[in-house]
């Protein structure tokens, strides 16, 4: 299995995740992009992720507060003023992402993580 070691105290915003997961997959700059889509895309191979694999988030508690609910409602209001969603369900989704962010109810870490535990599982259930 291969193992990708992500440095946490890199990890303060999408585009620097995006960086520390080129390092650590040993891809070309710029390969895994600058946001959250290209990111989740990216997850399912190639760019130099290979599956199965365990993704090891190392200081999590650095990145855990940075990629906090404001910062999921900043990202999410990004997105929506860029008008950068896929039609109806993903503005909603992302006007939902603002409000719960706003609350302290999701924050972007999470939605982070469950990224990465869903590609695995769908990577898995694709055997």
């Amino acid at each position: 299995m291969h193992r990708y070691v992500i440095a946490g105290e890199h990890v303060t915003d999408v585009p620097s995740l995006c960086c520390a997961f080129e390092r650590a997959v040993g891809a070309a700059d710029g390969g895994w992009g600058s946001g959250l889509q290209c990111f989740d895309d990216r997850l399912f191979g190639g760019y130099g992720m290979e599956h199965p694999c365990e993704v090891i988030w190392e200081r999590s508690d650095i990145s855990r507060r940075a990629l906090d609910g404001q910062a999921l409602a900043e990202w999410a209001a990004a997105c929506l003023a860029a008008e950068d969603y896929l039609g109806d369900s993903g503005r909603e989704w992302l006007e939902q992402a603002r409000a719960d962010g706003r609350a302290g109810l999701r924050t972007l870490f999470d939605e982070i993580i469950a990224m990465i535990e869903s590609a695995r599982w769908r990577r898995t259930a694709r055997r």
